[in-house]
């Protein structure tokens, strides 16, 4: 399980709430916590840079630039030292950074140093009635997402820690890694996990053995069967809206935990959506997206024969 996070903060209610879960989790797991905010400076220039002068000269837009930069590093600069406030009495160990740049590229920088990358995102809701114009723009945190080098925790509603976890997985997504940090997350806040597994209906019944044979092995899962519920099953799914539906995720004590895997097409969840559209219209208040894992030979061999057969008949 991770023991260094990377908090991604705006002044957003949705990064409030993103905050508040990255500070809970890391005093349950005894993590390290950075929270990073970044200064768009690249957006700023691209709105009032002028590479050569005009008619009336580049000082004007040179200025503009400045100010604009200055105010809104001390906007950072006052977000940070809130969160400071708000996590004062926590006994956590964190650190705040302020970057200027382009924001994708920086959260990405600094995700390759953590182990787990916590953002807010605005639902759907919120989105259309109150941000219709940044709706029709992919958010951030969906951009982020599609290329995060590790798992990404996105919030959107305000929640405490979770008492239940779902991981679903297909044979394409698996990997005894990803079960094996389902396990540990669990474990550290207790209450029911439960594995779904998905996919073909010929690879559902290997891969319900194979996870049940790597829990009954795992000596983590059995430290937490006096804390934790495990449970293994088998659905078929076509589309992960019906999944989010079965599985209660719309309630806030519940954390949806999905396996990705990178397509000719971008990255996409184990139901074959786009994190694009996950992130935007089917997401859950609390929702983990974790990056393609390599999946044992066993599977891939078993998964190989299977496309070969379907192309023969």
């Amino acid at each position: 399980m991770a023991k260094s996070f990377l908090l991604a903060l705006d002044g957003s209610q949705e990064a409030l709430f993103a905050a508040d879960v990255a500070a809970a989790l890391a005093k349950s797991k005894g993590a390290r916590l950075t929270a990073q905010t970044v200064v768009d400076s690249q957006s700023v220039w691209e709105i009032v840079g002028q590479d050569l002068p005009g008619i009336i000269g580049s000082g004007p837009y040179m200025a503009a630039y400045q100010t604009i930069e200055t105010t809104l590093r001390s906007v950072a600069e006052t977000l940070m030292h809130a969160f400071e406030c708000r996590i004062a009495n926590s006994e956590l160990e964190a650190v705040c950074e302020i970057d200027e740049g382009n924001i994708i590229d920086l959260i990405l920088r600094r995700a390759a140093n953590h182990d787990l990358v916590i953002m807010g995102h605005k639902s759907k809701f919120r989105q259309r009635n109150i941000h219709q114009r940044r709706y029709l723009n992919t958010s951030l945190c969906q951009r982020v997402a599609d290329v995060c080098p590790v798992p990404l925790l996105v919030v959107q509603n305000a929640m405490q820690l979770w008492s239940r976890s779902v991981l679903l997985v297909s044979a394409e997504t698996y990997c005894s890694e990803t079960v094996r940090a389902f396990v540990e997350l669990s474990t550290a806040v207790g209450g029911k996990a439960e594995i779904v597994c998905t996919g073909r209906s010929k690879t559902i019944d290997s891969l319900i053995s194979t996870v049940r044979s790597q829990l009954a092995e795992d000596p983590i899962a059995e430290l937490a069967a006096d804390k934790v519920s495990f449970s293994v099953v088998g659905r078929r799914l076509y589309e992960l809206e019906t999944f989010f539906s079965l599985s209660g995720a719309a309630e806030r004590d519940t954390l949806i935990v999905l396996t990705t895997c990178d397509t000719e097409q971008g990255r996409k969840v184990c139901t074959g959506e786009s994190l694009d559209y996950v992130i935007r219209d089917v997401a859950a208040a609390c929702t983990l997206f974790l990056p393609p894992r390599q999946m044992p030979p066993l599977l891939q061999a078993e998964l190989s024969e299977m496309k070969r057969q379907s192309v023969l008949t």
